[in-house]
């Protein structure tokens, strides 16, 4: 039983010492009150948007630049297999950016829409 018991200690001194720095880092963080702190959080969420999009463009460029090929490392001709991998790199890094982006314009309507409303337009 005692071996149980002390796995049991353990198990959850290790999640208390995980999730407590977490806890204790949203411990600050507060919701938007005024249209001053929406409208805040629209230029942010707006300005992460384009800088989500520009990560977006440039990997998609280099998607491209790494389908039309590099040289492969033998003299046969074989296709580069790291040109590939690369490719799909930065294929998904274009995705996900993409993603982010539209998450971030969403954010960025709302805070937006809440600022209106709060000044009564």
């Amino acid at each position: 039983m005692k071996a149980k018991t002390g796995k049991w200690i353990a198990a959850l001194a290790f999640v208390m010492a995980v999730t407590g720095p977490v806890a204790t880092a949203f411990a600050d963080a507060t919701t938007p009150q005024t249209a001053a702190d929406h409208l805040a959080l629209a230029k942010k969420y707006g300005d992460e948007a384009t800088a989500n999009r520009k990560l977006a463009e440039e990997h998609k460029e280099m998607a491209e630049a790494y389908k039309k090929g590099t040289a492969g490392p033998s003299k046969s001709g074989a296709p580069n297999p790291w040109a590939k991998k690369m490719e799909a790199h930065c294929g998904k890094i274009a995705k996900d950016a993409e993603a982010l982006a539209v998450d971030a314009d969403k954010a960025a309507e709302y805070h937006m829409a809440r600022a209106k409303e709060l000044q009564g337009k």
